[in-house]
């Protein structure tokens, strides 16, 4: 179930990010690991965040998933 204000809360979207960007050393967000950064002023700089761009993509394989369940359905 998503909760409000948390609409990428669920656990489906941690584990595709982990799965498609993280698996192994090859893996883009381990190669490119620059690319994740603080957008928070004064933030911790350690504590670094998806890009939206990585974040559109794994939605829409989300949203593509459920439609194709719900077409099949």
């Amino acid at each position: 179930m998503v909760q409000k204000g948390a609409p990428y809360g669920h656990p489906i979207f941690a584990a595709l990010h982990a799965e498609v960007f993280f698996k192994t050393k090859l893996s883009l967000g381990n190669i490119y690991p620059h690319h994740f950064t603080n957008s928070v002023e004064g933030g911790d700089p350690c504590e670094r965040e998806i890009p939206p761009a990585m974040l559109e993509l794994v939605a829409t394989a989300v949203s593509s998933y459920i439609h194709l369940q719900l077409i099949e359905f």
